[in-house]
Protein backbone atom coordinates (compact mmCIF):
# COMPACT_ATOMS: atom_id res chain seq x y z
CA UNK A 1 0.00 0.00 0.00
CA UNK A 2 1.51 3.32 -0.87
CA UNK A 3 0.70 6.24 1.53
CA UNK A 4 0.92 9.86 1.19
CA UNK A 5 4.04 10.72 3.49
CA UNK A 6 2.22 14.26 4.48
CA UNK A 7 -1.36 13.03 5.21
CA UNK A 8 -1.40 9.24 5.29
CA UNK A 9 -3.74 8.34 3.12
CA UNK A 10 -3.79 5.99 0.25
CA UNK A 11 -2.61 7.19 -2.72
CA UNK A 12 -4.09 6.28 -6.14
CA UNK A 13 -1.96 3.86 -8.40
CA UNK A 14 0.24 5.99 -10.97
CA UNK A 15 -0.71 8.93 -9.19
CA UNK A 16 1.84 11.70 -8.89
CA UNK A 17 -0.05 13.77 -6.11
CA UNK A 18 -1.93 12.89 -3.04
CA UNK A 19 -6.12 12.94 -3.66
CA UNK A 20 -6.64 14.34 -0.56
CA UNK A 21 -3.72 17.27 0.36
CA UNK A 22 -1.94 17.46 -3.24
CA UNK A 23 1.49 16.26 -1.80
CA UNK A 24 3.96 14.87 -4.39
CA UNK A 25 3.68 10.98 -4.00
CA UNK A 26 7.03 10.42 -6.12
CA UNK A 27 9.90 11.97 -7.09
CA UNK A 28 9.39 13.22 -11.07
CA UNK A 29 13.09 11.82 -12.16
CA UNK A 30 12.87 8.75 -10.46
CA UNK A 31 9.27 7.73 -10.66
CA UNK A 32 9.79 6.01 -7.13
CA UNK A 33 7.06 5.95 -4.28
CA UNK A 34 8.00 5.15 -0.99
CA UNK A 35 5.54 2.71 1.03
CA UNK A 36 4.12 3.67 3.98
CA UNK A 37 2.45 0.79 6.43
CA UNK A 38 -0.06 3.22 8.55
CA UNK A 39 -0.80 1.21 12.13
CA UNK A 40 0.73 -1.94 13.72
CA UNK A 41 0.20 -3.02 17.19
CA UNK A 42 2.56 -4.45 19.57
CA UNK A 43 1.61 -5.77 22.58
CA UNK A 44 4.06 -5.14 25.90
CA UNK A 45 2.26 -7.49 28.24
CA UNK A 46 1.74 -10.78 26.28
CA UNK A 47 3.75 -13.08 28.04
CA UNK A 48 3.77 -11.29 31.57
CA UNK A 49 7.32 -9.62 31.36
CA UNK A 50 8.66 -7.89 33.86
CA UNK A 51 9.23 -4.04 33.30
CA UNK A 52 12.77 -4.35 31.80
CA UNK A 53 12.22 -7.06 29.78
CA UNK A 54 8.62 -4.62 28.16
CA UNK A 55 10.97 -2.00 28.22
CA UNK A 56 13.55 -3.85 25.75
CA UNK A 57 10.93 -5.30 23.45
CA UNK A 58 9.37 -1.34 23.47
CA UNK A 59 12.70 0.15 21.98
CA UNK A 60 13.25 -2.95 20.00
CA UNK A 61 9.16 -2.55 18.03
CA UNK A 62 9.88 1.30 18.16
CA UNK A 63 13.23 0.80 16.00
CA UNK A 64 11.54 -2.11 14.04
CA UNK A 65 8.57 0.07 12.93
CA UNK A 66 10.84 3.31 12.29
CA UNK A 67 12.61 0.97 9.66
CA UNK A 68 9.42 -0.70 8.23
CA UNK A 69 8.40 2.96 7.57
CA UNK A 70 5.21 2.77 10.05
CA UNK A 71 3.28 6.13 10.85
CA UNK A 72 1.69 5.08 13.77
CA UNK A 73 1.69 2.01 16.56
CA UNK A 74 -1.22 0.95 19.14
CA UNK A 75 0.76 -0.06 22.68
CA UNK A 76 -0.87 -2.61 24.60
CA UNK A 77 0.51 -2.36 28.12
CA UNK A 78 -2.05 -3.14 30.35
CA UNK A 79 -3.42 -1.06 32.81
CA UNK A 80 -2.01 -2.83 36.11
CA UNK A 81 -4.40 -5.08 38.84
CA UNK A 82 -3.95 -2.20 41.50
CA UNK A 83 -6.38 0.45 40.30
CA UNK A 84 -4.31 3.36 39.65
CA UNK A 85 -2.08 1.97 36.75
CA UNK A 86 0.32 -0.50 36.34
CA UNK A 87 4.57 -0.31 36.39
CA UNK A 88 4.90 -1.03 32.87
CA UNK A 89 2.62 1.74 31.57
CA UNK A 90 4.43 4.48 33.62
CA UNK A 91 8.11 3.79 32.12
CA UNK A 92 6.35 3.14 28.58
CA UNK A 93 5.26 7.01 28.68
CA UNK A 94 8.41 7.95 30.57
CA UNK A 95 10.84 6.48 27.82
CA UNK A 96 7.91 7.83 25.36
CA UNK A 97 8.21 10.93 26.61
CA UNK A 98 12.00 11.22 26.66
CA UNK A 99 12.01 10.09 22.79
CA UNK A 100 9.68 12.57 22.13
CA UNK A 101 11.95 15.44 23.96
CA UNK A 102 15.24 13.64 21.58
CA UNK A 103 13.15 14.27 18.59
CA UNK A 104 13.08 9.97 18.20
CA UNK A 105 9.41 10.31 17.96
CA UNK A 106 6.79 13.02 17.14
CA UNK A 107 4.53 12.48 19.95
CA UNK A 108 2.76 10.16 21.53
CA UNK A 109 -1.70 9.74 23.21
CA UNK A 110 -2.66 7.79 26.13
CA UNK A 111 -4.95 5.65 26.12
CA UNK A 112 -7.33 7.19 28.21
CA UNK A 113 -6.84 10.77 26.24
CA UNK A 114 -7.47 8.97 22.79
CA UNK A 115 -10.75 10.04 21.87
CA UNK A 116 -12.74 10.55 18.34
CA UNK A 117 -14.49 13.28 19.22
CA UNK A 118 -12.01 15.83 20.97
CA UNK A 119 -8.83 16.74 21.39
CA UNK A 120 -5.67 14.80 19.62
CA UNK A 121 -7.31 11.73 18.90
CA UNK A 122 -9.66 13.63 16.40
CA UNK A 123 -6.93 15.28 15.03
CA UNK A 124 -4.97 12.14 14.64
CA UNK A 125 -8.42 10.46 13.38
CA UNK A 126 -8.74 13.40 11.12
CA UNK A 127 -5.34 12.45 9.35
CA UNK A 128 -5.72 9.09 8.85
CA UNK A 129 -9.16 8.64 8.95
CA UNK A 130 -8.97 4.52 8.43
CA UNK A 131 -7.38 4.75 12.20
CA UNK A 132 -11.18 4.95 13.56
CA UNK A 133 -11.73 1.51 12.37
CA UNK A 134 -8.30 -0.30 13.18
CA UNK A 135 -7.99 1.56 16.39
CA UNK A 136 -11.77 1.19 17.44
CA UNK A 137 -11.04 -0.92 21.20
CA UNK A 138 -8.31 1.76 21.76
CA UNK A 139 -10.43 4.76 22.25
CA UNK A 140 -10.42 5.78 25.68
CA UNK A 141 -8.19 2.65 27.08
CA UNK A 142 -5.88 3.33 29.79
CA UNK A 143 -4.20 0.34 28.92
CA UNK A 144 -2.93 1.56 25.59
CA UNK A 145 -0.83 4.30 24.07
CA UNK A 146 -0.91 5.58 20.74
CA UNK A 147 2.70 6.22 19.18
CA UNK A 148 3.83 8.72 16.68
CA UNK A 149 6.44 8.01 14.51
Amino acid sequence: MTLCPVCGNEGEAGSAACRYCGSVLADAATDAVKTFVLHRKINLERGRPTVATALKRLELEIGRARNENVMVLSLIHGYGSSGKGGSIRLECRKILDYMVQQKKLKGFIGGEEFNRRSGAGKALIRRFPELEQRCGSEFNNPGVTIVLL
